[in-house]
C-alpha cells in the first residue's frame, strides 16, 4: 500500500476539524448575541412597566419597583443640585455639604445638643476668625494665627465629649442596612442605602430628620478631611489632574470647568454659613426624586 499521501490526509483532516470548531464558535457567539439583544430589549420593556411613579403633595417624585428576590429594599434620594449651583469662589460647597449631612442632627450624633450647641457657637466664632487671619496672611504664620489655632484645637477637644461618632451609620448597620453612602456630581446629589424591607419606617424617620434638622458638627475637621481627599485623590492622580485642566480649558465660563471637589484655593476657606446657605437654598427648595427598589407593595 502506498502511504506517501497519508500526511496530507492528516493535515486536511486537522484543518477541517479546526474549521468546524471555528464555525461552531462563530455560531455560538452569534446566538448568544441575538439572545442578549432580544432578551435585554424585552427586559428593558418589562422593567419600565414595573416602575410605578407617584408625586407627593410636596412635589417629591417617588419611583417604586417591586422586586422580591430578597426581603430588602434599596433607596436612592436624588436632588437636582450639584457643583454647577455653587457661587464663584465657593467651589466644593456641594461636596462638603455631602460630607456634613453624615454628621447627624439635633437628636442623632449628640449626647446633649442643648449643651453641645454652646460649644459649637464658640468653635464657629474662633474658626471664622482663624480663616480671616489666614486669608490676610496669605499662608504665612503669625502669633495671632498660632493663638487661634490652639484655641480652636482646645474647643474641638472639648466638643468630642458631646459627639456620638457615626451614629446614623451605626443605627443603619444594627438594623441590617448596607451601602449607606452618597455622591456629588455636577448636576445631581445622591444619598443611598439598602436595608431590610421591614425597616423602611426607620429610614423615613432618619432621613426626614437628617434633611430637616441637620447639625454641621465637626465642620472644620471635616473640611480638612476634604482637603486631604483632594491631595490624595486628585493631586496625586495624573488622570484626574489632566481632566481637571482639560475641563477648565474647555468650559471657560461655564461652571462645568470647576472640579466637583472644589479648587484648592477655595476649599480651605469654605465657611459653615456658606454650606448651610447652600443647603437651605437648594435642598429645601429643589424637588427631589426617591426611587425604591425591592420588596414593596406599590398599591399601598
Amino acid at each position: 500500500m502506498d502511504n506517501s499521501h497519508a500526511p496530507d490526509i492528516k493535515i486536511i483532516t486537522r484543518f477541517s476539524y479546526m474549521f468546524s470548531i471555528k464555525r461552531l464558535v462563530l455560531k455560538t457567539t452569534l446566538l448568544c448575541f441575538l439572545l442578549f439583544f432580544f432578551c435585554s430589549s424585552g427586559y428593558a420593556v418589562s422593567l419600565g412597566s414595573r416602575v410605578h411613579e407617584f408625586v407627593l403633595d410636596n412635589g417629591l417624585k417617588v419611583l417604586l419597583m417591586e422586586r422580591h428576590q430578597s426581603p430588602t429594599v434599596s433607596i436612592y434620594m436624588r436632588f437636582k443640585v450639584g457643583s454647577v449651583d455653587e457661587e464663584s469662589g465657593n467651589t466644593g460647597t456641594a461636596h462638603l455639604l455631602e460630607h456634613m449631612l453624615f454628621k447627624g442632627t439635633k437628636t442623632l450624633g449628640t449626647t446633649n445638643y442643648s449643651e453641645e450647641k454652646k460649644i459649637l457657637a464658640k468653635i464657629d466664632r474662633v474658626g471664622e476668625q482663624l480663616d480671616d487671619e489666614l486669608k490676610r496672611a496669605g499662608g504665612a504664620s503669625s502669633p495671632r494665627i498660632n493663638e487661634l489655632q490652639r484655641e480652636l484645637a482646645q474647643l474641638q477637644k472639648e466638643h468630642k465629649h458631646y459627639v456620638v461618632k457615626d451614629e446614623i451609620d451605626s443605627i443603619y448597620s444594627r438594623n441590617g442596612a448596607v451601602g449607606f453612602n452618597a455622591s456629588t456630581g455636577n448636576d445631581i446629589t445622591t444619598y443611598q442605602v439598602s436595608l431590610p424591607s421591614n425597616r423602611m419606617e426607620l429610614w423615613a424617620r432618619i432621613e426626614s430628620d437628617r434633611l430637616t434638622n441637620p447639625v454641621f458638627r465637626e465642620f472644620y475637621s471635616e473640611r480638612e478631611v476634604v482637603m486631604e481627599e483632594l491631595r490624595q485623590s486628585y493631586e496625586s492622580n495624573p488622570t484626574r489632574m489632566f481632566m481637571t485642566a482639560f475641563l477648565a480649558a474647555a468650559f471657560i465660563a461655564h461652571p462645568y470647568r470647576n472640579p466637583i471637589i472644589g479648587w484648592k484655593s477655595d476649599v480651605p476657606f469654605l465657611s459653615k454659613n456658606t454650606v448651610l446657605s447652600f443647603f437651605k437654598t437648594n435642598f429645601v427648595r429643589i424637588i427631589g426624586l426617591v426611587p425604591f427598589v425591592g420588596v414593596l407593595n406599590s398599591m399601598e
